[in-house]
């Protein structure tokens, strides 16, 4: 087991390209009645290239945002990955110990800046950073969950850039960069009383969204 601070930390980085269509199934959407969102979309439209970016405990496993939970995604659990197959390829196990991973989570080299300036200099406008993914786990500061980056039991609570998310923003908006988030839906039991998987109580109690996923652009 790797000493608290010496992991490896992944990220996930994926390039967004804004595809202006005027044809096809595009001219059967309905036009946002509100003049200020048909402004505001017509302005992320033209910005045309941005940056994703999913980061998060499971990173730690070099692993993809929680999709290895799902028993029938089998391909986010390839034979190659460690973490899977260190677990004799049982599930339960991989699943207990994945929402345990924020109990060693302490990326202590943690900086947003470069990837800021970076961004900037490839000729990116906009940023969306996934504040929370299905598992639940929050990379901000929030009173409504301890499954969260800055809870007591988490390593990296300690740090002075604990609150990820602001941090995140913070070092792109000194770039100008427009700033969106995405924040999934935790996992859980829905109204029709089906569990797409089983999610622990403290993992359910995460702030809410109306969406399945919202990305929201502030310009």
């Amino acid at each position: 087991m790797p000493a608290p601070g010496a992991w490896t930390f992944s990220v996930t980085l994926s390039v967004l390209c804004a595809a202006l269509c005027s044809s096809g199934a595009g001219e059967s959407q309905t036009a946002p009645e509100e003049p200020w969102l048909k402004q505001r979309l017509e302005q992320f439209q033209d910005l045309k290239f941005g940056f994703l970016m999913h980061w998060g405990a499971y990173s730690q496993w070099g692993c993809i945002e929680s999709w290895p939970l799902v028993e029938e995604d089998k391909w986010a659990r390839p034979d190659d990955l460690p973490a899977w197959t260190e677990r004799g390829k049982d599930l339960k196990r991989f699943q207990a110990d994945y929402w345990a991973l924020p109990k060693t989570f302490n990326p202590v080299k943690f900086d947003p800046r470069p990837w800021a300036k970076l961004a900037k200099t490839a000729g990116m406008k906009y940023l969306v950073f996934t504040a929370k993914h299905h598992d639940g786990f929050c990379m901000f500061d929030t009173r409504l969950t301890d499954y969260r980056v800055t809870a007591p039991d988490v390593p990296f609570h300690t740090n002075a850039r604990s609150n990820v998310v602001l941090e995140v923003f913070n070092a792109f908006r000194r770039q100008h960069f427009v700033i969106g988030v995405k924040q999934s839906l935790a996992w859980r039991t829905d109204a029709a009383g089906t569990t797409t998987i089983e999610v622990p109580p403290w993992a359910q109690q995460t702030p809410p969204c109306r969406h399945a996923f919202v990305v929201k652009l502030q310009l």
